[in-house]
């Protein structure tokens, strides 16, 4: 093997760690969205600026050689690292999902939604359901099909009022702040 000349390009020791957590090359190329023949061309260049092998071959099975164990008991940690730190800014704050009656989706808020996206951009609204407070009647079909469940038997009667509620904790985040200023701007202002 050649000897090595920089450091290696950040693309092939991702590619690498991806295979050491993967244990294969499909497997890794599967977790890159790339193909198994690029992930096979980024170890063997990996290998190639390294100067060593990383891997033996014993047909499709990859085992790491003793400088590969080195190599992914250093990267593969900081590579987790790395991901979980950017992955906490990413995920942080720019998600928010509303349940809610599908009469007042449709005859209230959805006709005034565009203007909270316009104010606010980068924040994704999600039509996928997490916990919702319903009156059972709306949901007969879903709870028939399996769809929905009902976790809890208590039933409280409720007047004629739509409720702002979130999990604890998420009130001081970014969306769900953003989307309680907006909503109460839009019915202090619009009624």
């Amino acid at each position: 093997m050649a000897k090595p000349t920089a450091a290696a390009p950040l693309r092939a020791i991702q590619a690498f760690a991806a295979v050491v957590r993967a244990g294969s090359v499909v497997g890794a190329s599967d977790a890159l969205t790339v193909t198994a023949s690029a992930v096979s061309h980024l170890l063997r260049r990996l290998e190639t600026r390294l100067g060593v092998q990383l891997f033996t071959r014993h047909g499709r099975r990859l085992v790491l050689t003793a400088d590969g164990e080195r190599l992914a008991a250093a990267v593969v940690p900081a590579l987790a690292a790395i991901d979980d730190a950017v992955g906490g800014f990413i995920r942080r704050g720019i998600e928010l999902r509303i349940s809610l009656l599908s009469s007042f989706a449709v005859h209230w808020l959805i006709p005034r939604l565009s203007r909270f996206q316009l104010l606010h951009p980068d924040i994704e609204l999600l039509a996928r359901m997490g916990v919702v407070v319903v009156d059972p009647r709306f949901i007969e079909a879903e709870l028939a099909g399996g769809q929905l469940i009902i976790p809890h038997p208590l039933r409280v009667p409720l007047e004629d009022a739509y409720w702002l509620v979130w999990r604890p904790g998420r009130e001081s985040t970014r969306p769900v702040a953003a989307f309680r200023r907006w909503l109460a701007s839009e019915l202090t202002f619009r009624y």
